[in-house]
């Protein structure tokens, strides 16, 4: 079916309660529009393209676009959005779930997605959010797209997600290197915020990639929203931004505050880029995972002698001094440079 409506945007709005999933979709182009669904028993929207054969042979193959808009989410429900194929969500509002999988999963995510604007609120009860082990919005694929893929991420608001974006194999630019003028992926002024972190309720990520190579991500806000001091001890499951075997990335421009690590990587990571960061209060500004934690991590030199990195690292008043800026170890046959600002003078380590 293509360009099917469920719901018209500025109409009276339908209402979808207690049924198996509200919008079920194969094959399809179809618009979610101004609807409110709330406590089902299965996904709320399930979608997915399904390959027709013959004779063991391909006969044909519609690859699924789901289009979700303005719609309110809440209650009990395993996921609100849960496909294979193209997602297009926008302005949309999840609120008061109560269940330990993602918001919104696209297991194998088409080209030309997005999810923007969006509000995840608070859960049923604020004082469980911290169990939840899985993020807000997960978007994955098998493997990388050959060719790249066009993904943006932007302007949500996450809230008490134990983890809130995640990121794994898309592919952020056509071609060559070269070609990075024209990043395909793209993670840009995303707000989340969690409170209530203790270690024995798992990994906390706000933002986290794995093999994204030629992301960009730009102007996003982390933060840790209650008042306890970060500590090396937080280091070992507080990550801001995490990237592993991430090439030819742009980390600039974000805020991570009070999180045990602001940026933690791991694995190639040549040509990534990290610049003009600001990490208020994080035990570890960055953190390389050293190969006895399980990875030779490999960086590029960072900025230049005439242009340095730029990032800003402000330790809170009560340990001024006792924070690292740049931890772990890398792997590189020749340690990289990482050219950075002190006072008016350029610095390299």
């Amino acid at each position: 079916i293509y360009a099917l409506n469920i719901g018209e945007i500025n109409q009276n709005e339908n209402t979808f309660d207690v049924v198996g999933n509200a919008v079920y979709a194969e094959n399809s182009y179809t618009h979610v529009l101004n609807n409110t669904i709330k406590n089902m028993d299965g996904s709320a929207i399930f979608f997915r393209n399904k390959t027709i054969l013959q004779n063991s042979r391909t006969l044909f193959a519609v690859f699924a676009r789901m289009h979700v808009k303005d719609n309110t989410f809440e209650g009990t429900m395993p996921h609100a959005i849960y496909g294979f194929g193209q997602l297009e969500a926008e302005t949309n509002i999840f609120k008061n779930r109560n269940a330990n999988s993602p918001t919104i999963w696209v297991r194998e995510l088409g080209p030309n997605s997005y999810v923007y604007d969006n509000d995840f609120e608070p859960q049923l009860n604020a004082t469980t959010h911290v169990t939840m082990t899985v993020p807000a919005i997960k978007l994955e694929r098998a493997s990388a797209p050959y060719r790249g893929m066009k993904l943006d991420v932007e302007k949500n608001t996450i809230n008490r997600y134990r983890s809130g974006i995640e990121l794994t194999n898309p592919q952020g630019y056509i071609g060559s290197v070269a070609s990075l003028q024209y990043r395909q992926v793209n993670v840009y002024d995303n707000k989340v915020y969690n409170t209530n972190i203790a270690a024995n309720q798992g990994m906390v990520y706000g933002i986290r990639l794995q093999h994204a190579n030629g992301a960009d991500v730009t102007y996003n806000v982390i933060e840790r929203l209650d008042n306890v001091t970060t500590s090396s001890g937080r280091a070992t499951f507080e990550r801001g931004i995490a990237l592993s075997q991430t090439q030819n990335a742009q980390i600039v421009y974000n805020n991570v505050k009070t999180h045990g690590n602001g940026i933690w990587s791991a694995g190639n990571l040549k040509g990534t880029f990290y610049g003009c960061n600001y990490l208020d209060a994080t035990y570890y500004g960055f953190y390389f995972l050293p190969p006895s934690g399980g990875s030779n991590t490999i960086i590029s030199t960072q900025g230049y002698s005439y242009f340095p990195s730029g990032n800003m690292w402000i330790d809170p008043a009560s340990s001024v001094g006792s924070f690292d800026r740049v931890a772990g170890q890398v792997d590189n046959m020749k340690t990289p440079k990482w050219y950075f600002n002190q006072g008016a003078v350029t610095n390299a380590q």
